[in-house]
């Protein structure tokens, strides 16, 4: 969820700053006082491309900073393709060079990470440079938009926007109803393929070749076989060394406590005891004291018990110089080896087994070969048989997404729509691996399929791909149906609707406020109408105006209180007139969103 928003010199946003909550929160404003400059924000924050002419006038640079909920994140530092999975047609396959590489960029544990939210920030110089900052860590825009973009749904006629992009088709179909098992299997079984196929590719070698690969590991597992590396083993020597270096002045902390404690003339326990014998007496006279005497005994205990505890591990502590100077040299023994393999030192066991397996391989390469060319046309077979059900339960969901989405979209004002989920194979590419090649289709760990949604918003039309075919109106209403449909379970936190009421009125705009309202039970919902039968049914409201002093333009964002958002649906319903009689309907229609929104 996005629960701050701050804005400076972006446009004609001078400085801005939001407190957003959950619901639906409607934007509203004259035409042309920045509410489409908000949403330029927002798409620039989930990684969109900036351009210079978006810093304001006589500013050195814009910034745009976001706070969201920490709990949708996970794992900052992992790979967002493995995690949210909302990106991604399924181009994600081991290539023929081998194994996957990670993206590779950790981030987080910086100084300015919040406890409760990932802070995301973005500037822009005058001369068009971006900087993208993730919880204070400097980021390339690629990471911003894997990151924040699956978590940011935007649609309208802005770049970026995530309904126009056919890369979060396939997840976004997966959503609405695929089995998480056979997208599990699937995974599965490709990265059983996978890893056969590597182990094949390092001992399918020439003689030569194979030759010097195995003295090369064998030097190599030497090294690591000499060291023993143990799993957990570095944090406990870390440990150790920490304690043994620190010994004198622990030593010291540890008397001191027990002396202000226990030993010294004035001591806590001494006090404790005078406590206890003042109140006993008191209580004599007063029996509500009667029981406090008894809890200083407790105290006293608890004391007594800590000093013996703290005079125990005083005496154990002890400098060893010989023994540190041994730690010392094992950790820095570890750390060489991790620098040396490129890994982290906790992987350093994992590393000592994979060599070994994979010297075992190259000594029996032969019949090692065959063995793994076995296995490989085993492996698959089954990443084959899992692909293939994976693509019929694809193909179901796609049939069972394009009826509910018709009939939201009827619905939403556009009963004359047609919706279409187009499930078809990847095309292989050049320089592909035959492993990955299945009668012309290209296998990955999310299956051989690539999906696509089209539209026709009218009769008569061919459905397209939505970027050539859909306004933004018809794109917010479209995603608007979508959402319906996906809102209880969709990973995206929160969803951003621009020119949701472009076209439409009456009846239709009264039920899209209501679709809105629904879709926002679920999720974070922000939209930007100019319809005040939308507008009534936010939980929250805010408005854009746009004013001018010394010959500068500038736009600010106010949040209504109760009042102020009655006035500010007469003014949209009356215009610039705002009479006794728009204000009693303004007051009319807001109750009545609420009681169609509660029920009641």
């Amino acid at each position: 969820m996005l629960e701050y928003l701050r804005i400076r010199n972006f446009a004609i946003i001078e400085d801005a700053e939001l407190e957003l909550g959950p619901g639906l929160t409607v934007i509203t404003g004259e035409t042309g006082a920045g509410k489409s400059v908000l949403v330029g924000a927002l798409t620039g924050l989930r990684g969109a491309r900036l351009t210079r002419e978006l810093v304001r006038d006589g500013a050195e640079r814009a910034v745009l900073e976001a706070v969201l909920s920490r709990d949708s994140f996970g794992d900052l530092s992992a790979d967002p393709k493995d995690g949210v999975g909302t990106r991604g047609d399924g181009d994600d396959e081991p290539g023929a060079s081998g194994p996957e590489s990670p993206s590779g960029l950790a981030v987080g544990g910086a100084a300015e990470a919040d406890e409760d939210g990932v802070a995301v920030s973005r500037t822009l110089s005058a001369g068009g440079r971006s900087r993208q900052r993730l919880d204070g860590e400097l980021v390339p825009v690629r990471r911003l938009a894997e990151l924040v973009g699956p978590r940011l749904d935007i649609s309208g006629q802005h770049e970026g926007q995530t309904l126009t992009d056919p890369s979060t088709h396939l997840a976004l179909l997966d959503s609405s109803g695929v089995s998480g098992k056979a997208l599990e299997a699937c995974r599965g079984a490709v990265e059983k393929l996978r890893s056969t196929a590597v182990r094949l590719s390092q001992i399918g070698l020439d003689e030569r070749e194979r030759a010097a690969r195995l003295d090369l590991l064998s030097f190599q597992l030497a090294e690591l076989d000499a060291v023993r590396p143990e799993p957990g083993e570095h944090a406990e020597l870390e440990r150790v060394r920490r304690r043994l270096a620190s010994a004198t002045e622990l030593e010291t902390a540890a008397r001191a406590a027990l002396s202000l404690l226990y030993e010294d003339e004035g001591s806590a326990v001494e006090r404790l005891g005078r406590c206890e014998r003042l109140l006993s007496e008191a209580a004599s006279m007063d029996p509500s004291l009667e029981q406090m005497p008894g809890r200083l005994v407790e105290a006293r205990a608890l004391c007594d018990d800590l000093a013996r505890d703290l005079l125990s591990y005083a005496e154990s502590l002890e400098g060893d110089p010989a023994r540190l100077e041994e730690v010392q040299s094992r950790l820095s023994e570890l750390d060489r080896l991790g620098r040396k393999h490129g890994v982290g030192v906790d992987e350093l066991f994992d590393l000592q087994r994979r060599m070994a397996a994979e010297v075992e391989d190259l000594r029996c390469a032969d019949q090692r070969i065959e063995e793994l060319r076995e296995e490989l046309e085993r492996a698959r077979t089954a990443a084959a048989e899992a692909a293939r059900r994976l693509t019929t339960a694809r193909r179901r969901a796609a049939t069972r997404l394009s009826k509910a989405v018709e009939a939201n979209l009827a619905r939403l004002g556009m009963d004359k729509a047609r919706f279409l989920v187009r499930v078809e194979p990847r095309q292989t590419r050049k320089g592909d691996a035959p492993e990955w090649i299945f009668d012309g289709r290209r296998l990955g760990p999310r299956g051989w399929d690539r999906v696509e949604l089209l539209v026709a918003p009218n009769p008569g039309e061919d459905p397209l791909p939505l970027a050539r075919t859909a306004s933004g109106g018809e794109l917010s209403r479209l995603m608007l149906a979508i959402k319906l449909v996906l809102a209880h379970r969709d990973r995206v936190q929160t969803y951003v609707f621009d020119e949701v009421d472009a076209g439409i009125g009456g009846v239709t705009a009264d039920t899209v406020g209501q679709a809105l309202a629904e879709v926002a039970r679920h999720r974070q919902v922000i939209c930007i109408t100019h319809l005040p039968g939308i507008a009534a049914f936010g939980d929250h409201h805010l408005r854009v105006s746009k004013s001018s002093a010394g010959g500068r333009t500038r736009a600010s964002i106010h949040a209504l209180s109760d009042s102020e958002r009655i006035e500010e649906l007469a003014r949209m319903m009356g215009g610039a007139r705002v009479t006794r009689a728009t204000r009693t309907a303004a007051a009319e229609l807001l109750a009545e969103a609420k009681k169609r929104c509660t029920g009641s």
